[in-house]
Formats: C-alpha cells, structure tokens, sequence
C-alpha cells in the first residue's frame, strides 16, 4: 500500500489521508525506537500537509505520547534531567508535525536539526496555534540550551512554556509541575556551576 501511495493521483483530501498513514507510521516506528524511520515517515507526513489547502487537518492518529522514563534515558535517570514533551492528540496540524519532528530529532541528539523544526513553528503561517503546542517547542528548546550551557536562555524559554502552559490549562496540570521542575533544575545546575567556578578558583 505504501508502494501505491506516491504514485495516487493526489488531490488535498488525499494528500490529508496519505499524511495521517504516515504520521500513524511515525508514531508506531517512534514507540518501537526506530527513530531514523520515524522521522522519515513525519518528512513525508509534513510534505503532504503542506500540499494541502487546509490548516488543521483532522485526524483519528494519536501521536505519540513519550513518557517521562523513555527509552534513551534521556528524560529521567539517577541526575536532574529535563522532561521533554511530544504532542498526544486527535487534532494533527503542520505545527504538531513539526514539534514531534522535532522532538524525534532530539532524542536522537540531533539539536540543530531539532531547532529548525522548533523554529518553523515558530515560522508558521496558521491563523490559530494552540498555546500548549507552543508550550511545547519552548519547553524542548529550554532542554537544548541548557545542554549547551546557555543557563539564562534556558530560564527564559522554560519560563515561556510555563506561561504559554497556564493560558490552557490549570496549574495542577502534570505539564505545569513538569515545567516547574524543568526551571527548578536549571536552578539547581546554575548553583553547582557557581560552586564549581568557586572551588576551581581557590
């Protein structure tokens, strides 16, 4: 079937199915690891919202919901770590796409290419964006910087996640506590740093 695919006659309700297979793909090679497939199948799901007309594209797709302890590790082990965030929902967009893209990228540890995806979200032309989904992007970019060592810019988009967050939902809600600790953390690893620069210093 997908051998068919490429060679349908696609207008955009095709282009928005032929998007769905391979975004449902996605998320199955993404919760089986196999990240490099994963990703290819969201290139392709990404081409084919972007043929179509419509913004939003319905679908019955969950997407892939990575939990906090995922299987790289790279969320939570015996350190502080940072809690990143795909998109679970029924309503897939070009935004989400690009998110879940993204964050494929990272867990790969592909940074770069993840901020490029995090920034055409940023980029996008869609009239509404959901304030969670752009909680998101901030949220997963705070966790680059702080891998580079940029303490403050990680403050200041973990900071944006929070606040984007509370325009959706309430403070209870597990992504809030979620961003919470992600700024916490920095907290914790700014105050090491200084202990560290000090010792070194004496």
């Amino acid at each position: 079937m997908l051998d068919e695919l490429p060679s349908l006659p696609l207008n955009d309700k095709d282009n928005k199915r032929k998007g769905m297979i391979y975004n449902s793909l996605a998320v199955i090679r993404f919760e089986k690891d196999d990240i490099p497939v994963a990703q290819e199948y969201l290139k392709i799901a990404e081409q084919c919202f972007s043929l179509s007309n419509s913004p939003q594209v319905l679908t019955i797709v969950r997407t892939n919901q990575y939990t906090i302890n995922c299987k790289k590790n790279i969320v939570n082990s015996s350190k502080d770590e940072f809690i990143l965030k795909s998109l679970p929902s029924n309503q897939i967009s070009k935004v989400k796409i690009y998110i879940n893209m993204g964050y494929t990228y990272q867990t790969n540890y592909n940074n770069e290419k993840a901020l490029e995806y995090y920034q055409k979200v940023f980029d996008s032309e869609e009239n509404e964006i959901n304030p969670l989904d752009l909680s998101v992007a901030y949220n997963n970019i705070g966790q680059i910087q702080l891998t580079n060592g940029c303490y403050d810019k990680a403050i200041e988009s973990y900071t944006k996640a929070l606040e984007l967050g509370f325009r959706s939902v309430p403070d209870t809600h597990p992504w809030i506590i979620d961003y919470k600790k992600n700024i916490l953390t920095v907290y914790r690893y700014m105050r090491n740093k200084c202990k560290e620069q000090k010792f070194m210093s004496d």
